[in-house]
């Protein structure tokens, strides 16, 4: 009889084991499924900021946007 005791006990003590790692499994899978989207968002809405898929600003072609650092500090301005 004492046998049989041990018995029901483990497989209680099993089945609860199996529900904590189906509830672990789905908690994995939706957090995983929720990260796979967020990348998506964060992916569009840069790709929609700045239209290109590099996620950087746009160059502009032909136009020098810095200036020339020794004759920003040396070069006294035009009046």
């Amino acid at each position: 009889m004492n046998f049989r005791w041990r018995e029901i006990l483990n497989e209680d003590y099993l089945c609860e084991l199996k529900n904590q790692m189906r509830i672990k499994y789905k908690q994995e899978e939706e957090s995983r499924k929720n990260s796979a989207e967020s990348s998506l968002k964060h992916y569009d809405t840069w790709t929609s900021l700045w239209g290109r898929p590099g996620h950087g600003a746009p160059q502009l072609r032909g136009r020098c946007v810095r200036g020339d650092l020794v004759r920003l500090l040396h070069v006294p301005p035009a009046l």
